[in-house]
């Protein structure tokens, strides 16, 4: 047999399995036994993937499962030429490896392989062109799957392919195990948080060439280096990916300041096994920022735990975390915006905002005084854009493109389009279907496209004994239900109501706190052998003692509903709780976590704050603050009441204006035992010319209504032009269209420099927009043909692209200084702004 690993990988790899073996013999001595079933390499690949996989992964999944990665992995290496010609460091953790982020894992780089080299052996594509391969690859991902919002819990590459749809996590996810089924060296990045709007995205980065390169994923082009996320990613503070083991197959070693080194990457810090890399100077001007924490005593102090932070979506959201080194320094690549720098150090923590634009340095020093509880102004700058990737297609090529991915999709609409797990139609063929019924209604929309028929028979049968002590919707959604949270869903009732002795469960019944004190002994916790948002599913983490605190809370909440007690995790804050019959309320496990005191939230009268878009409140939990989920909560007029738990909160209120920046105000404030504090929110509004921008656009075509073709350019020539792409009809662009009729007074003097731009011309035949024509006659209808024009303006302008109506507001040719889409209240009064005042009260900055 031909030795496809050099003997000194061979060595690390044994020596790092060893090691496993001796911490974790219950997980890994059944491993070692089986390995004698293969052959060397596939022997050797396998003690890779159990050496650098996450703990959960070893409890989770069966040694079938991780032997597809390590027979296909072997065999693209002793076949293909252009695998073996890789170096170890690229094969071993973006070919072999299995896990790409958080996902479930399930056999699929055998199926994809074997259709992958099929369709490019018969489209003639040579293994040594890597970048064709590449792209007929991704066109094969977009006739498997495209794009749709989902919830976090991140699907399977196999059952993407099953189904045809994920969010881009899940897309990304997918084209990585295409890739590597291929033999290419493939990776997901991410932008944890965009730094100019509310969200975050995921592509794929591929080695081809001798270089990384990026794509869309399942959103193929007929080049590389090239996405619509360009623009956007250049104004990113942070574009990370996930290296899983460092130190296999070669050591990494530390650099001065602690950090792991890996040859050619910036690594940031850990997340349990995983290595965080910075991918960001692939795509965006940087600056390296040097933070520097100090003791009380003015000395640098080594050991310091940095987070850095963005406001997104009204919260801080930390994109990397960092350790001082020895002299209280830390280094950090970032883009040109603003960071919230956190140390944290004894219990103490300080922070900092950091205005990356101007300065590269901040110093941080403990024991100066706390600030008192008053509200704080801070003001996040985003990024500006910038031309870094700035290759395009030619006309030819996306010409091309759009035909070739139109083919796509009809193809995924005719073969994956009315897709239906067949294990709901295995489940409900039983008897009693309409009770049968009553545990669907529990699952989310994904849930019920990949969870297995075992699941749901032995969730239904094992629940039945209880059905009949507990009040209806109690029982259906806190006994009968297997979803706890984002954990994936196997079979574990038998095995957690067998593992307890009859007198255990009469125990745990009457006092639900001491299975959860009988989990917390047993379960033992590894988080620098996690990775960190990985779940070990419930009978995992029982059998094999081993998993996170959040493997072990969701694993008390599937064995109390196993002993038929009612329980969740409670919605606000994740707190474990079990139903009280006498309180006839859910009260939680742990004394620490009840709710004994309230919060009294007041904001100006008729002001719309929504939670996790303008305000959120989070509690000091674990030495940080964790934002509390209060989405479903209702205003009572300008009031709202929480019941809350005594601690230290932090308020923050975010105005996201359209050119990306924020204006914030924060505030920070204990709440004592039984306390009744009042709290008044306080939101900043902005100045008409902060609102603005000066982006550069491309340029696009119009026709009139006699079909001859105008340049964009042309129309914007003369002053502050407003363009309307409309969708008569529908509710957004009728609101819309209500507004310019009840501002026709004001906006007739500038009805000619209104732009009303229609998909066809039978939309005229509305009534609505018969009234603004009738009271704005000036305005001029065009027809736009390329409906991509539309959402290539809107990603330009960093709005939201699937949502009409969008308005652009033009200042000279092709300078776009607002833009929105879809509906939002008081549209109409801030384009008259924009129409009436002049270009001095603007205060944005040309690009």
């Amino acid at each position: 047999m031909r030795e496809i690993f050099s003997e000194e990988s061979l060595r690390r790899i044994d020596r790092s399995f060893s090691e496993q073996c001796r911490r974790f013999p219950a997980l890994f001595s059944a491993v070692r036994e089986r390995l004698s079933e293969s052959d060397r390499n596939t022997a050797a690949a396998m003690r890779y993937l159990y050496a650098s996989m996450p703990l959960s992964d070893a409890a989770s999944y069966p040694f079938e499962t991780f032997l597809d990665y390590a027979r296909w992995g072997v065999r693209l290496r002793e076949s293909k030429q252009a695998v073996r010609a890789l170096p170890e460091e690229l094969f071993f953790p973006y070919v072999l490896q299995h896990r790409v982020n958080e996902e479930e894992i399930l056999p699929c780089r055998r199926l994809f392989g074997e259709a992958l080299e099929k369709r490019l052996r018969e489209r003639g594509v040579p293994e040594a062109e890597q970048e064709l391969a590449v792209k007929e690859i991704n066109y094969w991902c977009a006739e498997q799957g495209c794009y749709r919002s989902g919830d976090a819990r991140t699907l399977a590459a196999l059952s993407f392919y099953r189904r045809g749809y994920g969010r881009c996590g899940e897309e990304s996810v997918f084209a990585v195990n295409a890739m590597r089924a291929y033999g290419i060296p493939a990776r997901q990045v991410y932008v944890p948080r965009w730094s100019h709007c509310e969200d975050n995205h995921a592509w794929i980065e591929i080695y081809a060439g001798g270089k990384w390169h990026f794509t869309g994923a399942c959103e193929p082009l007929e080049i590389l280096d090239r996405g619509w996320f360009n623009e956007a990613a250049s104004r990113a503070m942070l574009v990370h990916s996930r290296y899983f083991a460092a130190g296999l197959p070669w050591e990494s070693g530390e650099g001065k300041d602690g950090r792991e080194v890996l040859p050619g990457e910036e690594c940031i810090g850990k997340e349990g096994i995983a290595t965080m890399l910075n991918q960001l100077p692939r795509y965006a001007l940087t600056r390296q920022i040097r933070l520097r924490v100090l003791d009380r005593a003015g000395c640098p102090l080594p050991g310091a735990m940095l987070s850095l932070e963005l406001l997104n979506a009204a919260e801080y959201a930390p994109i990397a975390e960092l350790v001082t080194g020895e002299n209280g320094e830390a280094c950090f690549t970032t883009g040109r915006g603003s960071l919230l720098v956190r140390a944290r150090f004894g219990g103490e923590e300080r922070s900092a905002l950091l205005d990356v634009r101007t300065e590269d340095t901040l110093t941080l020093r403990f024991g100066e005084e706390s600030r008192e509880e008053a509200w704080r102004a801070l003001d996040f700058f985003a990024p500006q854009d910038a031309e870094v990737n700035t290759g395009g297609e030619t006309e030819a090529q996306r010409v091309e493109g759009k035909r070739r991915l139109q083919r796509c999709r009809e193809k995924l609409a005719l073969e994956k389009g009315n897709y239906r797990n067949p294990a709901l139609m295995e489940f409900l063929r039983k008897p009693c279907p309409e009770e049968r019924q009553e545990i669907l209604s529990c699952l989310s929309e994904k849930d019920l496209t990949d969870i297995e028929a075992e699941v749901l028979e032995e969730c239904f049968t094992e629940a039945q004994p209880y059905r009949e002590g507990l009040e209806r919707e109690a029982f259906i959604r806190y006994v009968l239900n297997p979803r706890v949270e984002d954990e994936i869903l196997r079979p574990h009732r038998r095995v957690l109501f067998h593992a307890f002795s009859e007198a255990e469960r009469a125990l745990f019944r009457r006092e639900p706190e001491q299975l959860w004190a009988r989990i917390d002994t047993e379960i033992r916790s590894f988080p620098e052998r996690e990775r960190l948002s990985v779940v070990t599913p419930p009978a995992a983490c029982w059998r094999s003692r081993t998993g996170s605190e959040r493997s072990k809370q969701i694993l008390f909440v599937a064995a109390a509903r196993s002993l038929g007690i009612p329980a969740r995790l409670r919605p606000s804050d994740g707190a474990m709780e079990c139903w009280d019959r006498e309180a006839e309320d859910f009260c939680p496990i742990r004394r620490e976590e009840r709710t004994e005191s309230w919060l009294l939230f007041r904001k100006k009268p008729g002001e719309k704050l929504q939670y996790a878009q303008h305000w959120t409140v989070a509690r000091e939990m674990g030495g940080g603050y964790r934002t509390l989920r209060l989405e479903d909560r209702v205003w009572k007029g300008d009031t709202l009441e929480l019941p809350a738990v005594p601690g230290s909160y932090r308020i923050v209120t975010e105005n996201r204006l359209p050119n990306g920046n924020i204006h914030a105000m924060e505030l920070l404030f204990r709440l004592d035992a039984r306390q009744r504090k009042p709290v008044q929110l306080q939101y900043r509004d902005a100045e008409l010319g902060e609102m603005l921008e000066h982006i550069r656009l491309p340029e696009f075509v119009l026709e009139t209504e006699d079909s001859r073709e105008e340049r964009a350019s042309i129309l914007m020539a003369e002053g502050k032009q407003a363009f309307l792409w409309l969708e008569p009809g529908a509710e957004p662009t009728e609101h819309i269209l209500n507004e310019l009729v009840e501002r026709t007074a004001r906006l007739s003097r500038f009805s000619a420099r209104l732009h009303l731009i229609l998909q066809d011309p039978g939309a005229l035949e509305d009534a609505l927009l018969l009234r603004v024509r009738e009271l704005l006659p000036g305005a001029r209808i065009w027809y736009d043909r390329v409906r991509e024009q539309a959402e290539r303006i809107s990603r330009r302008m960093y709005v939201e692209p699937d949502s009409l109506p969008l308005i652009l507001v033009t200042d000279e040719p092709l300078i776009g200084i607002y833009a929105v889409s879809g509906y939002n209240v008081g549209s109409g009064d801030l384009l008259l702004r924009i129409m009436e005042e002049g270009q001095q009260a603007f205060g944005y900055e040309k690009r």
